[in-house]
């Protein structure tokens, strides 16, 4: 299991989904692990049941419920402290093999995205996406699709710095035909989600 597979509610129907954007540990019991997702894509609903597909798979395997989610009042794109996350806490985290490199490289901790800054995502529907920051708030960072265009399906999905050391800035939760991408910043997520932190190792916390 690993960054960009698909993630949704209802067990026999792959096209209500989203992304797997990373994981995330609890700092009052780092044995149990998280997935982190947008909350649109589990329904903001805290106690939901959450499948994983595998490629080509047309029925999902349990994975966990829902633990914390923003309110779903946060999905308003004209919010200007739009949030739009949730964690799902993996039920037997030990059956897993869960790869906490993105697409084969560690990840160094979180960080906000810079204007100019070239960022990477994975998404469920169109894989690995390439981007360039266009615009960077409080809350959200706007990027423009320079390869390949994100679709339906890519909710959820983690930006990634593209320098050396990568590290994460965002989770994307929208974006356009016209190629614009936008994301969450990593950091508040994790300030609305206390006591959670982006996990990028076995054993270690962002």
């Amino acid at each position: 299991m690993t960054y960009g597979m698909r993630i949704g509610w209802k067990k026999g129907q792959p096209e209500f989904y989203g992304t797997i954007g990373g994981f995330a540990s609890n700092l009052e019991d780092q044995t149990a692990v998280y997935l982190l997702t947008c909350g649109h894509v589990v329904t903001n609903t805290v106690g939901q049941r959450i499948y994983v597909f595998p490629k080509g798979a047309t029925e999902g395997t349990y994975i966990g419920d829902v633990t914390k989610t923003t309110p779903s009042g946060n999905n308003d794109a004209n919010n200007p402290k739009l949030l739009d996350a949730a964690l799902v806490r993996i039920e037997n985290p030990s059956l897993w093999k869960i790869d906490y490199k993105f697409n084969g490289t560690a990840l160094h901790g979180t960080e906000d995205a810079k204007l100019g800054q070239e960022v990477t995502m994975i998404g469920a529907k169109s894989g690995k996406t390439e981007l360039l920051v266009i615009e960077v708030t409080d809350y959200r960072t706007s990027g423009y699709s320079v390869k390949n265009l994100v679709h339906p399906g890519d909710s959820g999905s983690l930006v990634i710095s593209r320098e050396m050391p990568p590290t994460a800035v965002g989770l994307v939760y929208a974006g356009t035909p016209e190629g614009l991408v936008y994301s969450c910043n990593i950091d508040r997520i994790f300030t609305f989600f206390s006591g959670f932190r982006l996990k990028i190792s076995p054993t270690s916390l962002a």
